[in-house]
């Protein structure tokens, strides 16, 4: 473990790991799951996407809920320069 991050094994292609796929597909108990286990929640993929990006493309409020109570960075820009208030309905984005 390197910064008490629990390594995450990456799609060879995509580089998406397993947060990304949690927080895309409204898999709440596996991203609780992951989170506590110390998956960094700012892995970015090919794109640069992380798994907040990739929660509110989707439209998962609560994925997006769980990411940023957990500090997930808000800052993280994509290789097209969004970050995930780009990509989000304004009534995915937290208060």
């Amino acid at each position: 473990m390197l910064n008490n991050r629990v390594p995450d094994k990456v799609h060879p292609k995509t580089a998406a790991t397993s947060l990304n796929v949690a927080a895309a597909k409204y898999y709440l108990k596996v991203m609780i799951v992951l989170i506590k286990a110390g998956v960094d929640l700012n892995a970015q993929d090919v794109d640069r996407l992380t798994p907040l990006h990739e929660a509110t493309h989707w439209g998962q409020k609560a994925c997006c809920r769980i990411l940023c109570d957990n500090l997930a960075n808000m800052a993280l820009s994509s290789y097209a320069g969004q970050t995930y208030s780009n990509l989000a309905d304004p009534e995915v984005l937290p208060p």
